[in-house]
Protein backbone atom coordinates (compact mmCIF):
# COMPACT_ATOMS: atom_id res chain seq x y z
CA UNK A 1 0.00 0.00 0.00
CA UNK A 2 3.05 2.57 0.89
CA UNK A 3 4.63 2.03 -2.67
CA UNK A 4 0.70 2.63 -4.44
CA UNK A 5 -0.19 5.18 -2.44
CA UNK A 6 3.51 6.75 -3.06
CA UNK A 7 2.80 7.23 -6.85
CA UNK A 8 -0.34 9.21 -5.96
CA UNK A 9 0.32 13.32 -5.38
CA UNK A 10 -0.46 13.89 -1.76
CA UNK A 11 0.18 17.67 -2.26
CA UNK A 12 -2.55 18.28 -4.69
CA UNK A 13 -6.74 17.77 -3.48
CA UNK A 14 -7.20 17.12 -7.26
CA UNK A 15 -5.27 15.93 -10.47
CA UNK A 16 -5.02 17.04 -13.82
CA UNK A 17 -7.85 15.54 -14.79
CA UNK A 18 -10.05 16.65 -11.99
CA UNK A 19 -10.23 13.20 -9.79
CA UNK A 20 -10.16 13.41 -6.57
CA UNK A 21 -6.70 12.17 -4.53
CA UNK A 22 -8.39 11.00 -2.01
CA UNK A 23 -10.79 8.30 -4.24
CA UNK A 24 -7.51 7.41 -6.21
CA UNK A 25 -5.65 6.34 -3.45
CA UNK A 26 -8.27 4.14 -1.58
CA UNK A 27 -9.06 2.70 -5.60
CA UNK A 28 -5.25 2.17 -5.25
CA UNK A 29 -5.08 0.62 -1.84
CA UNK A 30 -8.30 -1.39 -2.79
CA UNK A 31 -7.07 -2.74 -6.37
CA UNK A 32 -3.82 -5.37 -4.54
CA UNK A 33 -4.91 -8.69 -5.77
CA UNK A 34 -4.01 -11.71 -4.40
CA UNK A 35 -1.47 -13.78 -6.15
CA UNK A 36 -2.79 -15.86 -9.00
CA UNK A 37 -5.02 -13.09 -9.72
CA UNK A 38 -4.64 -9.76 -11.80
CA UNK A 39 -6.59 -6.02 -11.91
CA UNK A 40 -8.24 -5.65 -15.11
CA UNK A 41 -7.63 -2.29 -16.98
CA UNK A 42 -10.89 0.07 -16.72
CA UNK A 43 -13.43 -0.81 -18.98
CA UNK A 44 -13.64 1.58 -21.44
CA UNK A 45 -10.19 0.70 -22.94
CA UNK A 46 -11.76 -2.70 -24.00
CA UNK A 47 -10.97 -3.07 -27.69
CA UNK A 48 -14.10 -5.97 -27.95
CA UNK A 49 -16.55 -4.33 -25.63
CA UNK A 50 -18.64 -5.65 -23.24
CA UNK A 51 -15.88 -8.70 -23.86
CA UNK A 52 -12.25 -8.90 -22.82
CA UNK A 53 -10.07 -11.56 -23.77
CA UNK A 54 -7.02 -12.56 -21.64
CA UNK A 55 -4.47 -15.11 -20.21
CA UNK A 56 -4.98 -16.11 -17.07
CA UNK A 57 -2.58 -14.99 -14.22
CA UNK A 58 -2.79 -18.68 -13.39
CA UNK A 59 0.36 -19.03 -15.64
CA UNK A 60 3.00 -17.19 -17.21
CA UNK A 61 2.22 -16.46 -20.63
CA UNK A 62 3.76 -14.56 -23.02
CA UNK A 63 2.37 -12.35 -25.71
CA UNK A 64 4.17 -11.65 -28.96
CA UNK A 65 2.02 -10.69 -31.89
CA UNK A 66 -0.90 -9.59 -33.03
CA UNK A 67 -2.58 -8.68 -29.96
CA UNK A 68 -5.76 -6.82 -29.63
CA UNK A 69 -5.98 -2.60 -29.51
CA UNK A 70 -8.82 -0.16 -30.06
CA UNK A 71 -7.26 0.34 -33.47
CA UNK A 72 -7.33 -2.77 -34.56
CA UNK A 73 -5.03 -5.86 -34.09
CA UNK A 74 -1.40 -4.83 -33.26
CA UNK A 75 0.59 -7.46 -35.24
CA UNK A 76 4.85 -7.42 -35.43
CA UNK A 77 4.72 -6.66 -39.45
CA UNK A 78 3.12 -3.97 -39.03
CA UNK A 79 4.66 -2.21 -36.23
CA UNK A 80 7.92 -4.09 -35.28
CA UNK A 81 8.76 -1.73 -32.52
CA UNK A 82 5.78 -2.25 -30.67
CA UNK A 83 5.18 -2.93 -27.03
CA UNK A 84 2.77 -5.50 -25.10
CA UNK A 85 1.13 -3.17 -22.22
CA UNK A 86 -1.32 -4.94 -19.60
CA UNK A 87 -3.97 -2.77 -21.49
CA UNK A 88 -3.12 -4.59 -24.81
CA UNK A 89 -2.30 -7.68 -23.37
CA UNK A 90 -5.84 -9.19 -24.66
CA UNK A 91 -6.80 -11.38 -28.25
CA UNK A 92 -8.91 -10.20 -30.70
CA UNK A 93 -12.12 -11.07 -31.40
CA UNK A 94 -13.85 -11.35 -34.57
CA UNK A 95 -10.98 -9.58 -36.77
CA UNK A 96 -9.99 -12.99 -38.34
CA UNK A 97 -5.86 -12.57 -37.04
CA UNK A 98 -4.29 -14.81 -34.46
CA UNK A 99 -2.63 -13.64 -31.52
CA UNK A 100 0.54 -15.27 -30.83
CA UNK A 101 1.65 -16.72 -27.48
CA UNK A 102 4.04 -19.27 -25.53
CA UNK A 103 3.92 -20.84 -22.06
CA UNK A 104 5.87 -23.14 -20.53
CA UNK A 105 4.56 -25.96 -22.02
CA UNK A 106 3.06 -24.85 -25.49
CA UNK A 107 3.25 -21.99 -28.53
CA UNK A 108 1.16 -21.06 -30.76
CA UNK A 109 -1.66 -18.94 -31.63
CA UNK A 110 -4.93 -18.23 -30.45
CA UNK A 111 -8.56 -17.19 -32.84
CA UNK A 112 -11.80 -16.16 -31.35
CA UNK A 113 -14.97 -15.88 -32.63
CA UNK A 114 -17.95 -14.46 -30.85
CA UNK A 115 -21.49 -14.13 -32.08
CA UNK A 116 -22.20 -10.09 -31.77
CA UNK A 117 -19.16 -8.74 -30.87
CA UNK A 118 -18.49 -6.12 -33.01
CA UNK A 119 -14.73 -5.89 -33.79
CA UNK A 120 -12.53 -2.74 -34.47
CA UNK A 121 -11.30 -4.12 -38.09
CA UNK A 122 -12.57 -6.17 -41.08
CA UNK A 123 -14.83 -8.95 -38.92
CA UNK A 124 -15.90 -12.54 -39.12
CA UNK A 125 -18.91 -12.31 -41.25
CA UNK A 126 -22.71 -13.33 -39.18
CA UNK A 127 -23.30 -16.27 -41.92
CA UNK A 128 -20.28 -17.61 -40.51
CA UNK A 129 -21.57 -18.40 -37.28
CA UNK A 130 -25.01 -19.81 -39.16
CA UNK A 131 -23.27 -22.21 -41.07
CA UNK A 132 -20.87 -23.25 -38.25
CA UNK A 133 -24.25 -23.72 -36.38
CA UNK A 134 -22.26 -22.13 -33.42
CA UNK A 135 -22.53 -18.94 -31.48
CA UNK A 136 -18.53 -18.99 -30.46
CA UNK A 137 -15.58 -20.21 -31.43
CA UNK A 138 -11.79 -20.60 -29.77
CA UNK A 139 -9.13 -21.99 -31.83
CA UNK A 140 -5.65 -22.56 -30.72
CA UNK A 141 -2.94 -23.98 -32.84
CA UNK A 142 0.44 -24.69 -32.00
CA UNK A 143 3.46 -26.84 -31.42
CA UNK A 144 4.18 -28.47 -27.38
CA UNK A 145 7.60 -27.97 -26.00
CA UNK A 146 7.38 -31.49 -24.19
CA UNK A 147 5.51 -35.03 -25.11
CA UNK A 148 2.44 -34.63 -23.30
CA UNK A 149 0.29 -37.88 -22.45
CA UNK A 150 -3.42 -37.47 -23.85
CA UNK A 151 -4.81 -38.39 -20.94
CA UNK A 152 -3.23 -36.41 -18.62
CA UNK A 153 -4.15 -33.09 -21.20
CA UNK A 154 -7.55 -31.86 -19.38
CA UNK A 155 -10.27 -28.78 -19.81
CA UNK A 156 -13.22 -27.23 -18.22
CA UNK A 157 -13.93 -24.73 -16.21
CA UNK A 158 -11.81 -23.39 -13.17
CA UNK A 159 -13.48 -20.74 -10.32
CA UNK A 160 -11.68 -19.24 -7.11
CA UNK A 161 -15.18 -18.86 -5.12
CA UNK A 162 -18.36 -20.15 -5.00
CA UNK A 163 -21.38 -19.51 -6.89
CA UNK A 164 -24.61 -17.44 -5.69
CA UNK A 165 -27.71 -17.68 -6.40
CA UNK A 166 -27.42 -21.48 -6.89
CA UNK A 167 -30.64 -23.23 -8.22
CA UNK A 168 -31.97 -25.96 -5.68
CA UNK A 169 -29.46 -28.68 -5.03
CA UNK A 170 -30.87 -31.39 -6.03
CA UNK A 171 -31.45 -29.83 -9.53
CA UNK A 172 -27.90 -28.84 -9.69
CA UNK A 173 -27.04 -32.37 -9.01
CA UNK A 174 -29.45 -34.13 -11.56
CA UNK A 175 -27.71 -31.86 -14.15
CA UNK A 176 -24.38 -32.50 -12.88
CA UNK A 177 -25.46 -36.93 -13.31
CA UNK A 178 -26.48 -35.53 -17.16
CA UNK A 179 -23.56 -34.37 -17.94
CA UNK A 180 -21.27 -36.89 -16.34
CA UNK A 181 -23.67 -39.36 -19.32
CA UNK A 182 -22.73 -37.75 -21.77
CA UNK A 183 -19.22 -37.18 -21.10
CA UNK A 184 -18.04 -40.42 -18.82
CA UNK A 185 -14.46 -38.81 -17.80
CA UNK A 186 -16.28 -36.11 -17.01
CA UNK A 187 -15.08 -34.53 -12.85
CA UNK A 188 -17.43 -31.87 -11.96
CA UNK A 189 -18.86 -30.36 -8.82
CA UNK A 190 -20.43 -26.93 -9.41
CA UNK A 191 -21.57 -26.78 -5.82
CA UNK A 192 -18.32 -26.90 -3.87
CA UNK A 193 -16.87 -23.82 -2.24
CA UNK A 194 -14.06 -23.63 -4.85
CA UNK A 195 -16.44 -25.34 -7.87
CA UNK A 196 -14.83 -27.22 -11.05
CA UNK A 197 -15.68 -28.82 -13.50
CA UNK A 198 -13.06 -31.17 -15.98
CA UNK A 199 -12.64 -33.18 -19.16
CA UNK A 200 -10.04 -34.79 -20.95
CA UNK A 201 -9.26 -31.92 -23.79
CA UNK A 202 -9.38 -34.75 -26.83
CA UNK A 203 -12.78 -35.60 -25.67
CA UNK A 204 -14.71 -32.52 -25.62
CA UNK A 205 -13.00 -30.80 -28.72
CA UNK A 206 -15.09 -29.98 -32.00
CA UNK A 207 -12.42 -30.69 -34.04
CA UNK A 208 -8.93 -32.04 -33.59
CA UNK A 209 -6.32 -31.88 -36.56
CA UNK A 210 -2.43 -33.03 -35.90
CA UNK A 211 -0.08 -31.88 -39.52
CA UNK A 212 3.71 -31.86 -40.08
CA UNK A 213 4.44 -28.28 -39.95
CA UNK A 214 4.69 -28.08 -43.69
CA UNK A 215 1.14 -29.43 -43.79
CA UNK A 216 -0.66 -27.21 -41.11
CA UNK A 217 -3.93 -25.24 -42.09
CA UNK A 218 -3.62 -21.33 -41.46
CA UNK A 219 -5.19 -20.64 -37.79
CA UNK A 220 -7.62 -18.19 -39.12
CA UNK A 221 -8.70 -20.39 -41.84
CA UNK A 222 -12.77 -20.42 -41.92
CA UNK A 223 -12.77 -24.87 -42.42
CA UNK A 224 -10.36 -27.03 -40.84
CA UNK A 225 -10.96 -30.47 -40.70
CA UNK A 226 -10.59 -33.21 -38.32
CA UNK A 227 -7.56 -35.02 -39.03
CA UNK A 228 -6.68 -37.57 -35.98
CA UNK A 229 -4.28 -40.21 -38.07
CA UNK A 230 -0.81 -38.86 -37.06
CA UNK A 231 -1.86 -39.28 -33.21
CA UNK A 232 -1.34 -43.43 -33.99
CA UNK A 233 -2.86 -46.13 -32.13
CA UNK A 234 -6.38 -47.01 -32.79
CA UNK A 235 -6.14 -43.42 -35.08
CA UNK A 236 -3.96 -44.56 -37.43
CA UNK A 237 -6.47 -45.81 -40.02
CA UNK A 238 -8.69 -42.81 -39.36
CA UNK A 239 -12.07 -42.23 -36.88
CA UNK A 240 -15.25 -40.42 -36.87
CA UNK A 241 -14.76 -37.62 -33.86
CA UNK A 242 -17.44 -39.14 -32.14
CA UNK A 243 -14.67 -42.29 -32.03
CA UNK A 244 -12.38 -39.75 -31.05
CA UNK A 245 -14.06 -38.64 -27.88
CA UNK A 246 -15.00 -42.02 -26.93
CA UNK A 247 -11.48 -43.11 -27.29
CA UNK A 248 -10.02 -39.64 -25.55
CA UNK A 249 -12.40 -40.85 -22.25
CA UNK A 250 -10.95 -44.02 -22.34
CA UNK A 251 -8.02 -43.76 -19.70
CA UNK A 252 -6.72 -47.23 -20.25
CA UNK A 253 -6.46 -46.14 -24.64
CA UNK A 254 -5.68 -42.32 -23.98
CA UNK A 255 -2.85 -43.20 -21.50
CA UNK A 256 -1.39 -44.71 -24.38
CA UNK A 257 -1.21 -41.77 -27.13
CA UNK A 258 1.08 -38.27 -26.57
CA UNK A 259 0.96 -35.07 -28.17
CA UNK A 260 4.35 -34.74 -29.52
CA UNK A 261 6.71 -31.86 -29.87
CA UNK A 262 6.95 -32.10 -33.45
CA UNK A 263 3.33 -32.24 -35.59
CA UNK A 264 1.61 -28.66 -34.92
CA UNK A 265 -2.17 -29.53 -33.01
CA UNK A 266 -5.14 -27.47 -33.63
CA UNK A 267 -7.70 -27.61 -31.02
CA UNK A 268 -10.64 -26.19 -32.06
CA UNK A 269 -13.76 -25.37 -29.79
CA UNK A 270 -17.06 -24.52 -30.72
CA UNK A 271 -20.52 -24.47 -29.19
CA UNK A 272 -24.23 -22.86 -29.64
CA UNK A 273 -25.65 -22.33 -26.03
CA UNK A 274 -23.02 -20.22 -24.59
CA UNK A 275 -23.65 -16.12 -25.83
CA UNK A 276 -20.65 -14.17 -24.83
CA UNK A 277 -22.01 -10.93 -26.36
CA UNK A 278 -24.25 -11.63 -23.56
CA UNK A 279 -22.87 -13.43 -21.46
CA UNK A 280 -25.59 -15.93 -21.20
CA UNK A 281 -26.53 -19.49 -21.71
CA UNK A 282 -29.24 -20.14 -23.85
CA UNK A 283 -31.19 -23.18 -22.89
CA UNK A 284 -33.82 -22.68 -25.91
CA UNK A 285 -36.65 -22.05 -23.46
CA UNK A 286 -34.64 -18.91 -21.46
CA UNK A 287 -31.30 -17.25 -21.32
CA UNK A 288 -29.43 -17.97 -17.79
CA UNK A 289 -27.62 -14.85 -16.96
CA UNK A 290 -24.21 -16.20 -15.63
CA UNK A 291 -22.95 -12.73 -14.31
CA UNK A 292 -26.15 -13.52 -11.65
CA UNK A 293 -24.32 -17.10 -10.44
CA UNK A 294 -20.80 -16.36 -11.01
CA UNK A 295 -19.79 -13.85 -8.64
CA UNK A 296 -17.38 -11.56 -10.76
CA UNK A 297 -15.64 -14.75 -11.93
CA UNK A 298 -15.34 -15.25 -15.61
CA UNK A 299 -15.33 -18.17 -17.97
CA UNK A 300 -12.10 -19.50 -18.74
CA UNK A 301 -10.69 -21.88 -21.38
CA UNK A 302 -7.67 -23.82 -20.55
CA UNK A 303 -5.82 -27.04 -21.54
CA UNK A 304 -3.91 -28.39 -18.41
CA UNK A 305 -1.22 -31.07 -17.45
CA UNK A 306 -2.45 -32.88 -15.00
CA UNK A 307 0.20 -35.23 -13.43
CA UNK A 308 -0.39 -37.62 -9.60
CA UNK A 309 2.50 -36.04 -7.45
CA UNK A 310 3.41 -32.87 -9.73
CA UNK A 311 2.37 -29.03 -10.38
CA UNK A 312 -0.56 -28.78 -12.75
CA UNK A 313 1.16 -27.20 -15.68
CA UNK A 314 -0.70 -25.67 -18.61
CA UNK A 315 -0.53 -25.33 -22.44
CA UNK A 316 -2.59 -22.07 -22.44
CA UNK A 317 -5.31 -20.67 -20.35
CA UNK A 318 -7.39 -17.42 -20.85
CA UNK A 319 -10.19 -15.59 -19.28
CA UNK A 320 -13.53 -14.24 -21.02
CA UNK A 321 -14.72 -11.68 -19.29
CA UNK A 322 -18.00 -9.78 -19.91
CA UNK A 323 -18.39 -6.38 -18.55
CA UNK A 324 -21.76 -8.01 -16.47
CA UNK A 325 -19.03 -9.16 -13.99
CA UNK A 326 -17.79 -5.92 -13.07
CA UNK A 327 -19.90 -5.30 -10.25
CA UNK A 328 -19.14 -8.04 -8.21
CA UNK A 329 -15.31 -8.21 -9.18
CA UNK A 330 -12.69 -7.32 -7.17
CA UNK A 331 -10.23 -7.46 -10.56
CA UNK A 332 -12.43 -4.52 -11.74
CA UNK A 333 -10.31 -1.23 -11.94
CA UNK A 334 -13.30 1.90 -12.01
CA UNK A 335 -13.76 4.16 -15.18
CA UNK A 336 -11.43 7.28 -14.24
CA UNK A 337 -8.99 5.50 -11.87
CA UNK A 338 -5.46 5.74 -11.83
CA UNK A 339 -4.14 3.38 -14.34
CA UNK A 340 -0.24 2.76 -14.83
CA UNK A 341 1.38 -0.65 -15.17
CA UNK A 342 4.32 0.12 -12.94
CA UNK A 343 2.01 1.96 -10.12
CA UNK A 344 -0.22 -1.84 -9.73
CA UNK A 345 0.53 -4.60 -11.71
CA UNK A 346 3.63 -7.20 -11.11
CA UNK A 347 2.58 -9.41 -14.10
CA UNK A 348 5.28 -11.59 -14.35
CA UNK A 349 3.41 -13.50 -16.49
CA UNK A 350 3.00 -11.12 -19.21
CA UNK A 351 6.39 -10.06 -21.32
CA UNK A 352 5.66 -6.29 -21.99
CA UNK A 353 8.42 -6.37 -24.53
CA UNK A 354 7.05 -7.78 -27.24
CA UNK A 355 9.05 -10.04 -29.53
CA UNK A 356 9.30 -10.71 -33.16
Amino acid sequence: PEALEAAIDDDDDEDEDGINVRYRREVAVSLVLPRGRRRLPPVNTWPHRPVFVRASARTTTRTMDGWATRNGPCLMSENPNARVRVVDANVPVNTETAMSFETELFVGKIVCRFKGVAASASGTKEDWFTRKRCTFQVLVQGRFKERVRCDELVTGGEFHKAFVNVPPRALVYAGQQFFKALTPSLQIDMLARVPYYYAPLGSTLTILAAHAPEDAPDATDEDIDECTTRLGGPFASGVSVNERCRIMSDVEQSSALYYNTEDVYTFDYKQNVLLFDEYVLDVGFTKVPLAHHLDGQPLSFFAKQVRPGKPARYAYSYEIWHEALLAAAAERTPIGAHWDVDDFDNDDDIDHAAAA
